[in-house]
């Protein structure tokens, strides 16, 4: 009788272990979600920057190309 209480007793203990384990192992994965999602939108945004200073920098590129081509055209080569 007293070895049936002590395996009840043990089984039940195992279950109690399990349920808390994986209320843990719930929350772990909820906060890892919580950070994965904020990273996506951190990703999101730095991509729409990086387009954003893409777009300037090409504008900026366009622009000295252009003078730079107006300048060279009206500059002696060095050896006159």
């Amino acid at each position: 009788m007293v070895a049936e209480f002590d395996d009840n007793d043990n089984t039940q203990q195992q279950i109690d272990d399990l349920q808390s384990k994986l209320a843990f192992q719930e929350d772990t994965v909820q906060v890892l979600n919580d950070m994965v999602s904020e990273q996506q939108q951190d990703i999101l945004s730095l991509k729409a920057q990086m387009k954003s200073l893409l777009a300037e920098l090409r504008n900026v590129l366009d622009e000295l190309g252009e003078d730079s081509a107006r300048l060279s055209e009206n500059e002696k080569p060095p050896h006159y």
